[in-house]
């Protein structure tokens, strides 16, 4: 079909919607177009004749800004619905029934898109359209399906059999319960499709397309019910003019009324279907295979078939739809060089050989001809670097290790799988996998989740399995005292390190810190707040230190999680086998269970994803304040929970719908297949998604212009998107914003641009921006940074500069930002250094962030954990009693063990020095002959431990006076006065005897 006049070479088709006599599309250029028949103005624009044969632009409403773009369209009889990416549903063409919806009907001509009347409880923002002959049906934000227009057959589905159109929107008798999904206007029927895929029909019966029990001409039924097959529920229906067609659970098409059938058979076996359409009197189905199939009245080549049947026989089963002349190509050009061994495929498809070219976006020129020379395609093809992953040991105190990993390469962008079985070490325990840097050292431990964008080498780490027991040394000594003497603890911490950390704790006004993270050895670990079993530890015990989390029931030896994420006060996981586990609270259904229940889940389960029934694969994962949001392995995007807008105590709280299992997110062009992305973010009012050409989507509530996209609901709190919209680029509208990471805040976001530049817009009530402002519609920059990850939290942000540096703006009141200080800020300031951290005045040296409500946590270069902020909950898990800490403070991960005093006997030991391996050195005091019984008070991460207990002998030699030999005496610390006379005495009595 030719394009547009004017379109550029680029531009595409998204979506369309063919009517009775007309038809409506909507380009990539966000704008919609018509052709075909305007006796009512159908098109929606003035044209010279009764029809068009080319497609022309529609126009925009009046008062739609610039930004104004078409996200759902759908073409009816003599007249046509579009959605705007403002949430109107806009109307135009014939009104003779009322079907324009804006509460009369009449016999004029409506040219241009009008907004259609809102229903009288209240102004709401829709989602879905679907537009009959001369009725329709449309699904509003308050969740309501919603008609009007003809009702000579009950189609309106209102109970009403007595009027025969209505001008004003009524509801479908549906149950209240029913979540509706999808709805398809065709003729004088109607369909519903509910989330857990059940079918409800209503309308004309005339050839059993409804389902009903009676058929005929005068058989139609002005209530929803059922459309069942036994053990089947449905994922896609469509009405049609005599027809209704249904894709079942089970794989399967089916099929009531005129060309039905419960299945439907006749195409080939290995086929399954992905799409249905049912048309006037005729059917289509997309196949597996990637073919169209076709069946019913071919009178007029509706069919795409040589066959002309018409509607008195029809074709009865699905036939495979030929296309026109097939392409061919004559050559394919990658950014200036030709593609090499160019061959057409079986079915359709032609394969090239790329040739070499420097990695990073490139155009692809495609030069082809069908039924004559064609004009150029443009495509884009993304090289990727081929990076290796190499895996060595430390030269530390252990022997060669057995079982190491060979080299694997990864492609850009591909993850780095962790090696199973852990090489092993005589004598020594496997500490994890570290990250070598240019200076040869591997103090970070590497995280496996991240994407692979250059070549890395990982380094084996050990601990010694002997801890070495307590020792004294010497255990022996002069009984006057004095003696320097050391005493070692066992070795208690191994080199385990955390390599990803997610601070949690924001769920509406319940502020409750909580803190998650994957170490190196591979397990998870979370300390903090616990009331809903959000740290995965079997109880709702508060932990103050890291403490770890329970595996799932069931997983294999040698399982692992990769990557973790936590939010309000649920924590989701992936596992080392691609499944995706929840634990933590579930009032709003944001751990995906099918339930929404304010029961404590305190243990992993894994998530089900309702489409197969099966454990839900996840590449990536972000948990929000009362929703999540993940990847899967084909890269689609799939949210559950809720999104919220509150505030605080003084506003009303809007949470949108809640959804209990995951739920493909629409995809902005429409089409069926869902949105795909590389990199999803969710908090509190709105969700993020970032794809694989760098455009940012967003959807949820837009009251702050959470959406970046020029508007905003400003205190419209009701008003709610499941629709992504896309991100733009201010210094150009039309296109979107070209990000490589992304943060969603709870009422701002946060972006990288590919140069390094921070981007944030939203709410901007705390300085959260990082610039001075109220709100802001657009993403704007920060000033004076760039950065490599980003993090936003409730009021405030944090950042790691290209440098490693990490910086913190926006609300502070709990020393959040760690500067040191309270102070709110409304630009990027340094973090502090934490004080055992070298080079400290340069701020705080760091490879991952993240930001809570009220504290933060990170990772240093040193490899080490720091938390800051709020500490009321004893998120920070540090060794220190503390209610706050206004700097990065050590998370007691491996805990250290302190000596704190030391007493032979009863006789305390002062001073002690504190040496640097934990050992602690002083001097002997006097003491009785014999076993001394040596106290050590000990603590353990801050926390007192039973004393421990060893043994010291005191020895010494006295001259005896006056003979030729000497006398062995044992001695004990302390002299008494009485035995000291004594040896005296039998001293002077053995002068005597000798004198004498």
């Amino acid at each position: 079909m030719a394009k547009p006049a004017g379109a550029s070479d680029d531009f595409t088709w998204v979506q369309a919607s063919a009517g009775y006599d007309h038809s409506l599309a909507i380009g990539s250029d966000g704008n919609l177009y018509s052709w075909g028949i305007n006796s009512f103005g159908q098109l929606g624009r003035s044209i010279d004749s009764a029809y068009d044969a080319q497609p022309g632009l529609v126009a925009k409403p009046a008062g739609t800004p610039t930004t104004f773009t078409w996200s759902q369209i759908s073409a009816g009889g003599e007249f046509s619905l579009a959605i705007g990416s403002n949430g109107v549903l806009y109307s135009w063409g014939c009104n003779q029934w009322g079907q324009l919806g804006i509460g009369i009907r009449d016999s004029q001509t409506h040219i241009t898109p009008s907004p259609i009347k809102n229903p009288s409880t209240a102004t709401i923002t829709w989602s879905k359209v679907s537009a009959g002959y001369d009725h329709a049906l449309a699904i509003g934000s308050d969740r309501s399906v919603y008609s009007w227009g003809g009702n000579n057959h009950g189609q309106l589905g209102n109970g009403d059999s007595s009027s025969y159109w209505s001008t004003t929107l009524v509801k479908p008798q549906l149950p209240d319960t029913v979540t509706i999904t999808q709805i398809s206007a065709k003729s004088d029927s109607s369909l519903a499709l509910t989330s857990d895929g059940t079918l409800y029909a209503w309308g004309w019966n005339d050839n059993g397309q409804i389902g009903r029990g009676a058929t005929g001409s005068s058989a139609f039924y002005v209530n929803p019910d059922k459309l069942t097959v036994s053990g089947v529920s449905f994922t896609q229906a469509g009405a049609g003019r005599g027809t209704t067609l249904a894709l079942g659970s089970d794989g399967k098409l089916y099929g009531w009324g005129k060309y039905g059938g419960t299945p439907i058979t006749g195409t080939p076996s290995q086929v399954s279907f992905t799409q249905v359409s049912a048309g006037d009197d005729y059917l289509l189905v997309l196949g597996s295979d990637g073919n169209l199939y076709s069946w019913g009245n071919n009178k007029y080549g509706q069919l795409g078939l040589t066959d002309s049947v018409d509607t008195s026989t029809g074709i009865r089963t699905p036939k495979l739809t030929p296309f026109p002349e097939a392409a061919t190509l004559s050559s394919v050009d990658f950014g200036g060089t030709a593609g090499t061994n160019l061959a057409a495929n079986t079915d359709g498809t032609w394969s090239v050989t790329t040739p070499k070219h420097a990695r990073g976006k490139t155009d692809v020129t495609v030069s082809w001809s069908m039924n004559g020379q064609q004009p150029d395609v443009h495509l884009t093809y993304r090289y990727f670097g081929i990076y290796n992953i190499a895996f060595s040991s430390d030269g530390g105190s252990c022997p060669a290790p057995s079982g190491m990993p060979k080299d694997q390469s990864a492609t850009e962008g591909e993850q780095v799988k962790r090696p199973y079985p852990d090489p092993q070490a005589a004598g020594c325990l496997f500490d994890g996998w570290f990250v070598k840097d240019a200076n040869g050292d591997s103090n970070v431990a590497y995280d496996f989740s991240q994407p692979v964008t250059k070549n890395v080498a990982l380094v084996a780490h050990w601990s010694l399995a002997d801890t070495r027991g307590w020792s004294i040394n010497p255990d022996k000594g002069n009984v006057l005292g004095g003696q320097q003497v050391t005493i070692t603890h066992p070795k208690t911490s191994r080199g385990i390190r955390f390599n990803q950390i997610s601070a949690g704790g924001s769920k509406n006004r319940e502020m409750r810190g909580f803190s998650v993270g994957v170490a190196s050895d591979g397990n998870a670990y979370a300390w903090g707040n616990n009331n809903y079993g959000q740290l995965g530890t079997g109880d709702n015990k508060q932990q103050d230190r890291p403490t770890e989390v329970l595996k799932p029931e069931g997983v294999q030896e040698g399982f692992t999680y990769t990557q973790i994420s936590s939010a309000g006060a649920h924590t989701l996981a992936i596992g080392s086998n691609g499944i995706l586990y929840s634990w933590g609270r579930n009032d709003f259904g944001q751990l995906g269970n099918g339930s929404t229940d304010t029961s404590v889940h305190a243990k992993p389960e894994a998530v089900i994803n309702p489409i197969t029934g099966q454990p839900f694969q996840a590449v990536q994962v972000s948990a929000g304040a009362c929703d999540s949001v993940a990847i899967d392995t084909t890269g689609k995007v799939y949210s559950w929970g809720s999104e919220t807008t509150t505030l605080g105590d003084s506003v009303s709280t809007a949470n949108s719908v809640a959804k209990a299992k995951p739920t493909l997110v629409a995809d902005p062009g429409g089409t069926d297949q869902g949105l795909h992305a590389v990199q999803v973010s969710a908090n509190w009012s709105f969700i993020m998604a970032l794809n694989a050409d760098g455009n940012i989507y967003a959807w949820g509530y837009n009251n702050w212009g959470q959406f970046g996209n020029g508007s905003s609901t400003n205190s419209t709190w009701t008003t709610y998107s499941s629709t992504p919209t896309l991100v733009r680029d201010p210094t150009d509208t039309s296109k979107g914003l070209q990000a490589t990471r992304i943060s969603a805040g709870a009422w701002h976001a946060l972006a990288i641009g590919q140069d390094g530049t921070v981007w944030a817009w939203g709410m901007d009530n705390n300085g959260q921006l990082g610039f001075s402002t109220d709100y802001q519609i657009l993403p704007k920059q920060v000033p004076n940074l760039k950065a490599q990850q980003v993090s936003a939290s409730t009021w405030n942000s944090l950042a790691i500069g290209l440098d490693g540096t990490a910086w913190g703006w926006g609300n502070n009141a709990n020393g959040q930002l760690g500067d040191g200080t309270t102070s709110k800020r409304t630009t990027p300031r340094p973090v502090l250094a934490p004080a055992n951290q070298s080079g400290s005045g340069t701020g705080f040296a760091s490879v991952r962030i993240s930001a809570g409500w009220g504290h933060s946590v990170a990772i240093g270069q040193d490899g080490k954990a720091y938390a800051w902020g709020n500490n009321a909950s004893g998120q920070l898990g540090t060794e220190q009693s503390l209610t706050q800490s206004r700097t990065p403070t050590l998370v007691a991960f491996n805990p250290t063990l302190l000596i704190t005093g030391v007493k032979f006997d009863k006789t305390v030991v002062n001073p002690l020095q504190q040496n640097s391996d934990g050992s602690v050195s002083f001097a002997t005091p006097v003491h009785n002959p014999g076993l001394a019984d040596v106290v050590v008070d000990w603590t353990l991460g801050g926390v007192s431990q039973p004393q421990t207990h060893l043994a010291y002998t005191y020895e010494g030699v006295l001259p005896l006076t006056g003979g030729n030999g000497s006398m062995i005496l044992l001695l004990a610390a302390g002299l008494l006065a009485a035995a000291g006379a004594a040896a005296a005495g039998r001293h002077r009595r053995e002068s005597h005897s000798l004198q004498a």
